[in-house]
């Protein structure tokens, strides 16, 4: 039996690996993935099983289609009208490279990170189609050092979002089994990973110079970005704000996202409504400030300048790679729906939130200047309130594994969940 996991980066091998090692003898894990380098180097490297979606994206060329295998969802590309039967096209040569791949499979059970990408939705189709008796997990990263998994999906469309509340059975058991192997051999192979890398590079902006539809242009702009933190880094930097006067007064702490994430695109806001409700509360109370904080791929200048134009003096760039050290100081954070947001609930922190999040019926969590401002004045609502709310939410819902942190100690937890879940469908509910 078949443990299909999709991974579309370096450390989904490495998790990927950890938890093949975690699984009994009956339990084959098979990674699926989009991208050459990372195939090469989930197979070569890791030795991990693997199968490829579309090994021919670059030779392909597509015509226009009416209508896509699947329903396909475009909002994380947002193409022009005239472009979509082109992504239809693209969709469908995806879904028939996903059933072609999975075919000399034996799936127990499909674990999946995310929902929107073309070649998810096309993994995801062939899944609930060709294989309807086998269940299917979303995989997310949490706050800091926990996973959850769900079987509704992933941020707003988590259970979570929807009032699950009792704690899973489930979960409460994977936390407590950390396993009994060493995956120490999975971390390392620093150059290879490089080499993965660089073929990967390569493959997106070749695709990104022979088609005129890029399903990986978000790989692209995550390129762009982070040449640009590298010069910005080269560059001199100018005194943005007196660390010391920052922190010493309260402040509202704003935590922004990417704009391309899937976060943002599906559950996010747009940017007038972020700009308009962070004035009104500045407008409100106008002995507050406000420290924006921008993601570390990308720096959306035009949307901080409208709110620092507006009020000189009072707004500030974050001048410190330390999130931990910011929430010390903040009254509250504002989020479009970032992990951040929990972070800030964990140390007893309101929250005002613009999108829609899997934690967004905690203690704590507001959905309107108005009520953010209420709640900071009041004294009826604790920080240890919150806090406690946040950490039950966590123990009740989370996996502690830090995957992202390369740490695959409690790799065990994930396995046992994910057998639970074979043996019991429905669990995760």
């Amino acid at each position: 039996m078949d443990v299909i996991f999709f991974g579309h980066d370096i450390t989904y091998s490495r998790l990927a690996r950890a938890l093949a090692d975690e699984l009994p003898p009956e339990f084959r894990l098979v990674f699926y993935c989009n991208k050459p380098g990372l195939a090469w180097f989930a197979r070569r490297i890791l030795g991990l099983p693997t199968i490829r979606a579309g090994s021919g994206r670059l030779s392909s060329r597509h015509k226009p289609v009416d209508k896509p295998p699947f329903e396909l969802d475009l909002r994380f590309y947002s193409p022009a009208p005239d472009m979509v039967p082109y992504w239809n096209s693209v969709a469908q040569w995806h879904h028939a490279k996903a059933s072609a791949a999975l075919r000399d499979t034996k799936p127990a059970i499909f674990v999946s990170p995310g929902e929107y990408r073309v070649t998810e939705q096309a993994f995801q189709a062939i899944a609930e189609k060709q294989y309807p008796e086998t269940p299917i997990i979303f995989f997310e990263a949490g706050p800091g050092p926990y996973v959850y998994l769900d079987s509704r999906g992933v941020n707003a469309n988590a259970s979570f979002a929807h009032g699950m509340s009792a704690p899973r059975d489930e979960k409460m058991i994977a936390t407590r089994n950390t396993g009994n192997q060493d995956h120490s051999a999975v971390n390392g192979h620093a150059f290879a990973s490089k080499m993965a890398k660089i073929i990967d590079v390569a493959w997106v902006l070749a695709i990104e110079a022979i088609s005129s539809v890029n399903e990986f242009s978000e790989y692209r702009a995550a390129i762009g970005n982070r040449i640009r933190i590298q010069l910005n880094k080269w560059r001199p930097k100018k005194p943005e704000i007196d660390s010391e006067t920052r922190i010493s007064d309260n402040y509202l702490l704003f935590v922004d996202q990417v704009g391309t994430d899937v976060n943002a695109t599906h559950f996010g806001c747009s940017e007038s409504i972020i700009v308009g409700q962070i004035s009104e509360l500045m407008d409100e109370n106008p002995d507050w400030r406000l420290v924006w904080r921008p993601h570390p791929l990308e720096r959306r200048e035009d949307c901080f300048k409208q709110i620092s134009d507006r009020f000189p003096g009072r707004v500030f760039l974050s001048s410190t790679s330390s999130y931990s050290e910011e929430l010390k100081g903040a009254m509250a954070v504002l989020t479009v729906n970032s992990n951040g947001g929990l972070d800030a609930l964990l140390v007893g922190l309101p929250v005002l939130l613009f999108g829609a999040s899997y934690y967004q019926r905690l203690l704590g969590v507001t959905r309107s200047p108005k009520e953010l401002s209420e709640m900071i004045l009041s004294s009826d609502l604790s920080c240890s309130d919150i806090s406690n709310a946040a950490e039950r939410f966590i123990s009740d819902s989370f996996i502690p594994l830090d995957y992202r942190g390369q740490n695959f100690a409690n790799t065990g937890a994930l396995a046992s969940s994910l057998l639970a879940h074979i043996r019991h469908p429905g669990g995760l509910d």
